[in-house]
């Protein structure tokens, strides 16, 4: 994670909806210490309801310094992440469950790239919408960006055109050594009450 700023986009509720007694916000928090983060900035439209939720302690991220940020501008814009220094954002939507690894494939990354998966197992297809949120991404493919452009639209669209590298969630290695097994990883939004049961058997199969 060296010289890689985590941002994540935490907007209550969504990124406080418990998964496996753990909220999707702090679940991310914790996996981007195991990944040798020691900062992390955190968007939020409602701080003070975030605020009070990452004050809880927790030793899972205990060795993790965030910060949170107040803003008013809905969705987040290029300038925003601009204003931060760094030489590479790794930008995660929190409303959403990303697996360790995937969120790992793209920290191994030297250039910009988005998350993507082509082609969801089927018992997950519900669940996983395109482009899937998290991507690395450099100081320098921001500023060829219009600082007033939503950043998400922005990156929607150079996938779209084929203007930046992907990791593809179908293409990872998905053996688990410590598991001795295979669990493909997976990243989906926001489930549905009638899907959350499905979700959490997810989480917990990688576990």
């Amino acid at each position: 994670m060296q010289n890689i700023l985590p941002i994540l986009i935490a907007d209550a509720p969504e990124a406080l909806i418990e998964l496996c007694g753990v909220s999707l916000l702090e679940r991310l928090l914790r996996i981007l210490q195991r990944l040798g983060s020691r900062r992390a900035i955190v968007f939020s439209s409602t701080p003070e309801i975030v605020g009070a939720d990452l004050a809880k302690p927790s030793w899972a991220r205990k060795d993790l310094t965030i910060q949170l940020m107040s803003t008013a501008i809905k969705p987040l814009t290029v300038q925003l992440l601009l204003e931060q220094t760094a030489e590479r954002f790794l930008i995660v939507p929190a409303n959403i469950y990303c697996d360790a690894r995937l969120l790992a494939a793209l920290c191994a990354k030297d250039s910009s790239v988005a998350l993507v998966d082509s082609n969801p197992p089927e018992f997950a297809r519900n669940l996983i919408r395109n482009p899937c949120g998290p991507a690395l991404i450099t100081s320098d493919f921001l500023f060829a960006l219009s600082p007033t452009a939503p950043f998400f639209s922005e990156l929607t669209r150079k996938i779209d055109h084929g203007k930046i590298d992907i990791v593809d969630a179908a293409k990872e290695d998905d053996y688990i050594v410590s598991m001795r097994r295979h669990v493909r990883p997976l990243c989906f939004r926001v489930p549905q009450e009638q899907d959350r049961r499905l979700t959490e058997r997810i989480i917990l199969d990688s576990a």
